[in-house]
């Protein structure tokens, strides 16, 4: 099971349950469904992302012990991962801006605002640590051997 792949059809699980708040516009609602279909054919097409060990990462085709990584590595590493979710986070946004900006009902801009808000109040390394096992066990490592990351 892919835990991309996972999280996008439990989100747009939630879309979908929430578009019975509508009331009746169903130019909105249509394109909403519209957004969905696209979004789940684009999450058919993702790759299955291989999913080490909590206590392992895969760099360059070659699997590292977190314990045994150089200081480096480690920090570089940690670095990399805020650096992508961060991006991610970024482009998260601005799509739901986006999808905002097309909508006229009050309830389907008040859901995509909520989503929106959750996303800015939300930090990369928080998302991180719910969604990379080896995120964490990067952080405690670095902290164990007392090295800065940020």
């Amino acid at each position: 099971m892919d835990l991309k792949k996972v999280k996008i059809a439990n989100l747009l699980g939630k879309i979908e349950g929430r578009l019975h708040m509508i009331n009746g516009n169903e130019k909105d609602v249509a394109y909403i469904q519209q957004q969905i279909k696209l979004i789940q054919e684009v999450s058919e097409m993702l790759p299955a992302s291989p999913q080490p060990k909590p206590d392992e990462w895969k760099s360059q085709g070659e699997l590292f012990k977190i314990k045994d990584m150089c200081n480096a590595h480690l920090i570089n590493t940690i670095k990399y991962l805020l650096r992508n979710k961060e991006t991610e986070r970024q482009d998260a946004i601005r799509a739901g801006y986006m999808i905002s900006g097309g909508l006229s009902g009050e309830m389907a801009r008040y859901q995509i605002e909520c989503s929106i808000q959750d996303l800015e109040e939300t930090d990369a390394h928080k998302i991180l640590l719910d969604e990379c096992p080896p995120y964490s066990n990067m952080i405690k490592e670095a902290s164990r051997r007392c090295l800065l990351w940020t």
